[in-house]
């Protein structure tokens, strides 16, 4: 069984299809049989959104 827990950066730069994050990795995590997120990645997602740091598509 494989599994990743994704930090923040990894998390956007999956979710937005980013080229920061190589293509391997972007495979091995497609082929993961559990992937985790943090809630604080979450909360530092929507904290970064309120201040105008981050933009999301």
């Amino acid at each position: 069984m494989t599994a990743f827990l994704l930090d923040t950066h990894t998390f956007i730069w999956l979710s937005e299809n980013h080229s920061s994050l190589p293509q391997l990795l972007k495979d091995r995590i497609d082929k993961a049989d559990t992937v985790y997120l943090s809630i604080a990645s979450l909360w530092e997602i929507a904290i970064k959104v309120k201040l105008g740091k981050l933009a999301l598509n």
